[in-house]
């Protein structure tokens, strides 16, 4: 019950709740007044209360967004001072609230900000190492394993569970159900948060913003990188990524981001594109061995062997390639 009348006070305009508190105020006074038997006086008596319910509520509201206060504390406080000191209290309220100027202000409520899911990184970054002997066990798909694999958050993982779905065990086939979907509805949730976020991005700031725009970038490509949608939808959230990574790099140019924007670019084939945010994410600090291979490949597929030959002289010592990888090289360079 207090839950309904705490949805009322801050979600219903607070104007018409407390006009509806005077039209109340004033049977009640009517009936009372007039009353010839106990049924009137009762129905007096309820509707006085009921006034001053609706008005506390709306006071307990009011307190609570303004000032943090307690609400169902200050409710049943408002509740016993409008009922006990009588009609006069209800009207003093009702008129204090319809002129106070910081009513006007509370007509459209904001939940309070949630700064960790701003400020949050890579939101899996804990799950997505896996061994090389929790890799072999990718093909067993005994319970043992496939509640092991719930704790992880990677690609291969993803697919695992993909796999398993189509298989003729119940209990796995729900496992794996179970998993694709917290999954999903996890990432869509912390969108759906930000995206709200973003709408007021005046009101938080521009370094707020940046984060707000490095997360949903970084959120959509985790639909992308791991796989768990369909190829087509997977095309339009890599793109979504990409809009907001370089919205977030307009306002800070950050190694992490502008390496990210670089895969993604690599991914849809512009190679000079990605070349280039590669490097600056060197500049800006990001470690040159992980961003190297990219580089790699970039200037490979852009057939740009010149500037490869540099970088692997450059390089040469900072990381060491795969002796398949270093054959096709010296075959082409």
């Amino acid at each position: 019950m207090w839950k309904i009348f705490q949805n009322f006070s801050l979600v219903s305009d607070q104007n018409k709740s407390i006009y509806f508190v005077i039209s109340l105020e004033v049977e009640s006074i009517i009936l009372l007044l007039n009353a010839r038997s106990l049924w009137a006086f009762s129905v007096g008596v309820f509707s006085h209360l009921l006034a001053s319910l609706i008005l506390a509520s709306v006071v307990a509201g009011l307190l609570k967004l303004l000032y943090k206060r307690e609400y169902i504390p200050t409710l049943l406080l408002s509740l016993g001072i409008f009922f006990f000191f009588g009609h006069l209290a209800v009207f003093v309220g009702a008129l204090f609230l319809l002129i106070y100027p910081k009513v006007g202000k509370v007509h459209n409520p904001t939940k309070e900000i949630e700064y960790n899911i701003i400020y949050s990184m890579d939101p899996f970054a804990e799950k997505r190492i896996l061994t090389e002997g929790a890799i072999g066990f990718l093909k067993d798909q005994s319970i043992g394993s496939v509640l092991y694999f719930m704790k992880c958050c990677n690609p291969l993982v993803v697919n695992f569970f993909k796999n398993l779905l189509h298989s003729d065990k119940d209990e796995l086939r729900l496992l794996a159900n179970s998993y694709l979907k917290n999954l999903e509805q996890n990432l869509q949730d912390k969108i759906s948060q930000l995206l709200a976020y973003s709408n007021n991005g005046s009101k938080l700031g521009g370094l707020h913003e940046f984060f707000i725009k490095k997360n949903l970038s970084m959120l959509y490509w985790e639909f992308y990188y791991l796989g768990l949608v369909e190829e087509e939808i997977r095309k339009k959230y890599l793109h979504q990524a990409k809009t907001y990574g370089e919205q977030a790099l307009n306002i800070k140019r950050d190694p992490t981001l502008l390496f990210k924007i670089g895969r993604m670019e690599l991914i849809l084939g512009n190679y000079k594109k990605a070349y280039q945010y590669f490097r600056e994410s060197i500049e800006k600090g990001i470690d040159k061995g992980i961003v190297l291979p990219y580089i790699i490949e970039s200037l490979y597929k852009d057939k740009n062997f010149k500037e490869l030959r540099k970088v692997l002289k450059e390089s040469k010592g900072t990381y060491t390639l795969h002796p398949k990888t270093l054959s096709i090289l010296k075959a082409w360079v």
